[in-house]
């Protein structure tokens, strides 16, 4: 029951998300055609009707959002010929690389120093565990503050 009330809190989180995302970049002054040279105003038509850039701002949203629901994240502004989806596809075995030996390196340090400390659990700052072959035994060491 906790898994499936946390799955149902994750869609609204995650429309909002895509809501905030969308139009921060709907508010941004600029297009994404402005920084070319100057189009032709049938030209700069087409590409708008192109992208759905001449459609409503709330049937631009709905249509991200249905592209979104079907991993189709739309073409690239900046590379053309190109999709997002592929972009990300194209970076994808790096990234999955990266994060897992940084995982296995979390995992290679932290379980050792984890059992490591395990002994010293509760006590008092500064515990230090030593293992001895005839079993575990805890050796405090204490800081000793001199008056000065």
């Amino acid at each position: 029951m906790y898994y499936l009330k946390r799955i149902l809190s994750l869609v609204p989180v995650l429309l909002i998300i895509s809501f905030v995302c969308f139009f921060i970049m709907r508010i941004s002054p600029g297009g994404p055609f402005d920084r070319e040279r100057k189009l032709p105003e049938e030209v700069k038509r087409n590409i708008e009707k192109k992208y759905h850039l001449d459609q409503p701002v709330l049937k631009q949203y709905l249509l991200y959002l249905g592209g979104l629901m079907k991993g189709d994240f739309g073409p690239s502004l900046k590379y053309r010929n190109h999709s997002v989806t592929e972009i990300i596809a194209a970076g994808l075995p790096v990234s999955v690389a990266l994060g897992l030996s940084s995982f296995l390196f979390a995992m290679g340090l932290g379980i050792p120093l984890g059992v490591y400390s395990a002994p010293c659990r509760q006590a008092r700052p500064g515990c230090v565990p030593v293992r001895r072959s005839a079993g575990r035994l805890r050796l405090q060491v204490r800081a000793v503050r001199t008056a000065g």
